[in-house]
């Protein structure tokens, strides 16, 4: 059997996975996805981890390859070093939990390493613009995700997560995740319409038709918030590139002109985009930072 990687992306809508070759390049037919409520109770949660580790763990037995290690990108705080999460504003079931053995279960004692799924989606967008040295990505779906890099390395924080963090920041009297996430994006949508919608994707599907002025007006607000938010970062370090992902970001076109107008003014601010393929960047992310860890590489699962 041939060795592969699998590279994951445990988000808080969808599981996300690949396998990938021994050189980080991922293997056709091979990309799944799994649903996954991030606010339900542990039971539930892990089961939807575990199917989908069997289901990935099946189509690589099936393609005669072999899972020798695993790299998971997932949502903060976590304690990446021990695969226990710190998480009480999302997958609030999970806290204190590890996560190590939800994995040995179905795939043995592979290595297994886990990072901040903001630094695996930075480290997969930038390979589209391999000349950028200095940049930023924004996730926004379930929460609010933020990562910079500088001088070719994204910065972290001594425990893993990013060395700029932005969803707890104060913004006109609340928090920049309380208005720069999925829920906060109903919430407006509901306070400037009399429907009732319950799902940031619709309220986005709507803003994307453009036949609903209140939906619109949402993702315009998003972009000037955002924009507001991230501003004196981008500046302080001279980033070359934005780079937007998460579910919301497929709505970019609509919130982009206000994003870009409140960005206006950095002239070292280059390239500001949304992901290309907002799927499998974070996963080619994770890849390559994986692949840049190796020499610290432990056996038998453990680091």
């Amino acid at each position: 059997m041939r060795n592969c990687l699998l590279s994951l992306d445990l988000g808080g809508t969808f599981l996300k996975g690949c396998l990938f070759d021994p050189e980080g390049v991922p293997l056709p037919g091979t990309f799944d996805r799994e649903p996954v409520d991030s606010d339900g109770e542990l039971q539930t949660i892990r089961n939807a981890y575990q199917a989908f580790l069997r289901r990935l763990k099946n189509r690589a037995d099936e393609a005669c390859l072999s899972i020798s290690e695993v790299v998971a990108g997932i949502p903060g705080p976590f304690d990446f070093r021990n695969g226990v999460s710190r998480m009480e504003h999302k997958y609030a079931s999970l806290f204190g939990v590890p996560l190590r053995p939800w994995f040995e279960e179905v795939l043995g004692e592979v290595p297994l390493r886990f990072l901040h799924d903001s630094t695996a989606f930075l480290s997969g967008a930038v390979l589209a613009h391999p000349d950028i040295r200095n940049a930023a990505a924004v996730m926004i779906g379930t929460g609010l995700g933020f990562a910079v890099m500088e001088d070719g390395t994204v910065l972290q924080n001594e425990n893993g997560g990013p060395a700029y963090s932005i969803y707890k920041k104060p913004f006109r009297g609340k928090t920049a995740e309380d208005f720069l996430s999925g829920r906060a994006i109903v919430s407006r949508y509901r306070a400037l319409s009399a429907r009732s919608e319950n799902s940031a994707k619709t309220v986005g599907d709507l803003a994307d038709s453009g036949i609903d002025p209140a939906a619109v007006l949402v993702y315009e607000e998003l972009g000037s918030n955002l924009a507001a938010v991230i501003r004196p970062i981008l500046s302080d370090l001279k980033t070359e590139a934005l780079y937007l992902g998460g579910q919301i970001s497929k709505s970019f076109p609509v919130f982009e002109p206000k994003l870009r107008e409140g960005l206006s003014d950095l002239p070292s601010l280059r390239i500001i985009e949304a992901a290309k393929d907002p799927d499998l960047v974070p996963l080619k992310g994770a890849v390559k930072w994986n692949l840049s860890k190796k020499p610290e590489q432990t056996t038998g699962g453990k680091e």
